[in-house]
């Protein structure tokens, strides 16, 4: 009989609807249950949804034998390679991992919630497995070192080899184990394995979290059916802190010393660690993550801006880090670690001394503040570990109280040089070595003096305090399921839609600032990109504190306009929208030259690597095609060098002179307020009607019947990988066709994978989807391969073979399995929107495109409902037989042979490796997923192709498709759809009687006195 402890006993958010309940099985081991009762099981969609476990086992890197470091992460290894449970989790079409800390081993894995019982069986015979340890069985020693030896761990590694002696933190001896293994005639590495296991994968050492939508009552049941089997034994946890003591934890050296780590990912490092004692036992009032922000905060006075603005540092983080060497049950070590740039690097002593005056600032200030709740990821599996079962659910997130005396315990802590300096800096190899720490700065910390620019954050004025659900005050009316739309003017459109769903204190604000420049020319539509950053650069300390209150903003290029998104506590959230309106009027006159030169070149860098990944090339040239007015890439590009401050400002000036801005606001706000925010963007931008509408007319390009090619080299010489886009285009959108396409990217997903990468062998990466460019709806096969010239027109053939072969397997399905996916796309069309944020996004993303249709989820769904298996295998017939659009756009890579033979024969760098090479899978794949270099790699890359990078498309190869070599040349001759209207038509929902009196009211308020 398991003891229960019940859900009353655990603290939890009146948001959250999920239900816990905490248990302790008769053999000792502890468990957490969560039941999210979103969506109830059952139906089609049931199978789809996941259910998540995670299990700790107190056996980490502390527990390993002093003569044997490193074995619990060799044990690790073992169960992980294991045939029994990861792979079963796989073929479940879940995912798994096992990982070792300093105190625990935690296994974890997600699945689908049909599947959930068979992987918890695997995980216990995993659990309980106890079978002989064969010597052919143990893993290379040097693989295990090379997957663990990254930049934290060569610093961990660093601080553990100053470790006091008879303490468990002196990291893993790798050298020493694997001579260990070696010479190992008895099989005495084996048998300290399995003595491990033995006495630590016990259950009255292990903590079980598992969550799924099943009831509580049956998840209670699987708990004691998979894991009341476990053994338990006599030996208790280990409370280290009655064994240890963290001032003892390590040697002076660790604070008299200052170290030089070499590292060979060009970086320069200055980090500053203390030895505190363990923050768990602080966890009411986390004093620890209050310093952690005074110390890296990036507002006003701060640090930060400090150094950044001499062009000393570009980083600055401070804190504890999350893992069981920084924190565990002996010690904490907090750091301040500060990444300077190749300037910064000459001017240490000035950092240090900033740094000293930093901290001493913070120690003489006192702070005294209330601290209000925040959020913060924990896992629950650790939680209860390391808390009472009554704060388990919010131990990591909420601050209790207010710890006046911890807090300035925390500050002295820091207030003392004991402290260990490491400085990480560019070099051949990785080395390190040690040095008496320098007279000089032993004295720059005793005679730190205040320096005027640097000061403690101000009271933050974007805080919310009026948590007030206007939709509840009114009396819960009745509200449309839609945006209305409150403003219609020659210069503006507002919607907006009071919250009835989510019931929060937020709101999401969203504008489109659309303006005729931007399709005048390339060059202005990189300007465009400018006055963004630059905005962005000019607000960074004023709208910090704005990030702090939970309050965010995203300011973006958009096809012909800037876009603006601001979400958050709806209480301040217009204060964010008014300071980026008043950027937008001051940054012609506030910008400094050097801030110009420094974000006119991030910008071209920028473009540059967004031309030599091939997969965003594909696009840029299919988009350029295809709509009316758009520029390449590689025309924004070349022009922005040519961008002067004078330039900028003319533009900056000119930019809000005649704007055109369509705006939502939803959320907890009133259609009064929202009317107010927009007087006020308005009032400030003081913009004009648009004279020349023309500029802002969508078209797109109605492609020729049959079939036609572009084709280029990568723009990147050492790039081996091709990319082919091949592009079908339909026509005018209806409901009934997208509809058919969305249903036919299901049913081609798997296949198309399974021919093309896994058959076939043609490609790494296959990605269908449908394309709608304003109003006008077709779909894209993209496929990227290590193919070259002569071998891509094979990929190019074997991808439209494929499209034809897949109207058999639609002729062939069997109407069971037809309907089993209808249904299922069905459902996910129809799934409640998540949260604000995603129901606002899919608003927005109607009245930006013209079209309107608020429903068109539920218009989907009614039209798949009505969708045959015959109607759509007719359809695509017919649209191959007589409307066969198709382009083609294939970017070459280039293959070592022209490497050697002339093509790069100047490079240092080209490798047989591909850059920015992605290889996904069709759980994974996304069109824009893309992988990166290290960045000194891409550095050099930018450097050696930098200021040459030019776009030559190729003739015709002799194939069967007519090719393109030409844009202008072949848009000229092409037709364009009929063009979208900017402005929606008078429809109804309008509430301008209303509204008029807000309207006065809210201009009046405007006046001068």
């Amino acid at each position: 009989m398991a003891l229960n402890i019940e859900l009353h006993d655990l603290d939890q958010s009146v948001k959250d609807n999920k239900s816990y309940k905490s248990l302790v099985l008769q053999n000792g081991l502890r468990a957490l249950i969560i039941s999210d009762p979103n969506l109830e099981p059952g139906g089609e969609a049931y199978s789809y949804k996941t259910a998540a476990l995670a299990l700790t086992v107190d056996c980490g890197s502390f527990k390993d034998p002093p003569k044997y470091r490193g074995l619990a992460r060799v044990l690790e290894h073992l169960l992980r390679t294991d045939e029994i449970f990861t792979p079963h989790v796989q073929k479940c079409g879940g995912e798994s991992n096992i990982r070792t800390d300093c105190e625990e081993t935690m296994f974890y894995f997600e699945v689908p919630e049909t599947h959930l019982t068979s992987c918890l069986l695997h995980l216990t015979a995993l659990l309980l497995k106890q079978d002989t340890l064969e010597r052919e069985r143990l893993p290379n020693i040097e693989d295990l070192q090379r997957n663990v030896e990254d930049y934290k761990m060569q610093r961990n590694k660093l601080l553990a080899s100053l470790a006091s002696d008879d303490y468990p933190h002196g990291l893993y001896d790798w050298e020493n184990l694997a001579e260990l293994k070696e010479e190992d005639p008895e099989d005495a590495f084996a048998t300290m394995i399995q003595k491990l296991r033995r006495d630590n994968y016990v259950a009255n050492q292990m903590h079980v979290c598992l969550q799924a939508r099943l009831p509580l009552d049956e998840l209670e049941q699987m708990i004691y059916r998979h894991f009341a089997v476990i053994p338990c034994n006599d030996n208790e946890s280990t409370d280290l802190t009655q064994s240890f003591d963290y001032r003892s934890a390590f040697r002076a050296q660790f604070h008299e010393h200052v170290f030089y780590v070499n590292s060979t990912d060009d970086k320069c490092l200055l980090e500053l660690t203390w030895l505190l004692p363990s923050v768990w036992q602080y966890y009411h009032s986390k004093p620890e993550r209050f310093v952690a922000f005074l110390l890296s905060q990036e507002g006003a006075g701060s640090l930060c801006v400090y150094l950044q603005r001499r062009r000393w540092s570009v980083h600055l983080v401070a804190g504890i880090d999350d893992n069981g060497f920084d924190l565990n049950s002996i010690y904490s070590l907090f750091k301040i670690s500060i990444q300077l740039t190749a300037e910064g690097c000459k001017h240490i002593d000035e950092v240090l001394a900033a740094t000293f005056a930093y901290i001493k600032l913070i120690a003489a200030t006192e702070p005294q503040v209330n601290l209000a709740a925040v959020h913060n990821v924990q896992d629950l599996v650790l939680n209860s570990k390391h808390y009472p079962v009554k704060d388990v659910l919010t131990a990591g997130k909420l601050y209790y109280e207010y710890d006046q005396q911890q807090l300035s315990e925390m500050i002295g802590f820091l207030n003392k040089m004991d402290f260990n300096l490491v400085i990480i800096r560019s070099g051949d190899t990785a080395s390190e070595d040690s040095t008496p720490m320098p007279g000089k700065w032993q004295q720059l910390w005793r005679e730190s003096k205040p320096i005027e620019e640097l000061c403690l954050p101000e009271p933050n004025r974007f805080v919310a305090e009026d948590f007030t659900i206007f939709w509840l005050e009114q009396g819960q009316p009745e509200l449309p399921s839609r945006p209305t739309k409150l403003i219609q003017t020659r210069v503006c459109e507002l919607w907006h839609r009071l919250d009835d769903t989510f019931a929060q204190p937020k709101a999401t604000m969203s504008f489109y600032f659309i303006s005729p420049l931007q399709r005048q020319s390339a060059r202005k539509e990189a300007m465009c990109s400018l006055y963004v950053n630059l905005v962005e650069g000019q607000l960074v300390e004023q709208i910090y504190p704005a990030a702090i209150a939970g309050l965010r903003y995203a300011f973006t290029v958009g096809e012909k306009g800037l876009v603006l998104k601001v979400r958050g506590y709806n209480e301040k959230l217009h204060l964010v929208v008014e300071a980026i309106a008043q950027a937008m009027v001051n940054v012609g006159d506030t910008v400094e030259d050097w801030m110009h030169t420094d974000y006119r070149d991030n910008l071209r860098e920028f473009h540059f690597y967004e031309l030599v990944k091939s997969r965003l090339l594909c696009r840029d040239i299919r988009q350029c095609v295809l709509k009316e007015s758009r520029w390449l890439c590689i025309d924004k590009y070349k022009s922005i060098n040519g961008i002067s401050l004078d330039d900028f400002k003319a533009f900056a000036r000119k930019f809000r002179e005649e704007l055109y801005i369509q705006a939502l606001i939803e959320g907890n706000y009133t259609a009064e307020s929202a009317t107010d925010v927009m007087n006020d963007v308005i009032r400030r931008l003081q913009c004009r009607p648009i004279r020349e509408p023309r500029f802002l007319e969508d078209r797109v390009k109605e492609l020729p019947l049959g079939s036609h090619c572009i084709r280029c080299r990568a723009l990147n010489e050492c790039d081996p990988n091709t990319v082919i886009m091949n592009y079908y285009q339909i026509g005018p959108n209806t409901m009934r066709i997208q509809s058919l396409l969305d249903l036919m990217m299901i049913f081609l997903q798997n296949p198309i994978y399974n021919y093309l990468c896994a058959q076939e062998k043609l490609c790494h990466y296959v990605f269908p989807k449908v394309r709608l460019y304003y109003g006008i709806i077709g779909y894209s096969i993209t496929a990227s391969s290590k193919h070259t010239l002569k071998e891509a027109s094979g990929l190019e053939q074997a991808m439209d073979k494929f499209r034809l072969k897949m109207l058999q397997i639609l002729k062939k399905m069997c109407n069971e399995e037809f309907l089993r996916t209808k249904e299922k796309v069905i459902a996910a069309k129809l799934a409640p929107d998540e949260d604000l944020t995603i129901a606002s996004d899919r608003h927005w993303e109607e009245i930006v495109n013209g079209d309107y249709l608020f429903d068109r989820n539920q218009q989907l769904a009614d039209a798949l409902r009505n969708l045959t298996k015959n109607e759509m295998f007719s359809f695509l017939m017919h649209t191959d037989a007589a409307n066969l659009r198709k382009l083609s756009i294939q970017v070459i890579g280039y293959s070592p042979t022209e490497w050697a033979s002339g093509y790069s024969s100047d490079k240092t760098n080209c490798s047989s490796d591909a850059f920015f090479e992605t290889t996904q899978t069709p759980s994974s794949a996304s069109e824009d997923a893309l992988g990166y270099r290290d960045v000194d790699e891409e550095e050099s890359l930018y450097e050696d192709l930098g200021n040459r990078v030019s776009l030559v498309f190729l003739p015709r190869d002799g194939g069967t498709m007519n090719t393109i070599v030409d844009i202008d040349d072949f848009k000229t001759s092409l037709d364009s759809y009929p063009r979208r209207k900017l402005l929606p038509e008078n429809q109804e929902n309008q509430r301008t009687a209303r509204l008029e009196l807000a309207l006065r009211r809210s201009a009046a308020r405007f006046q001068p006195n």
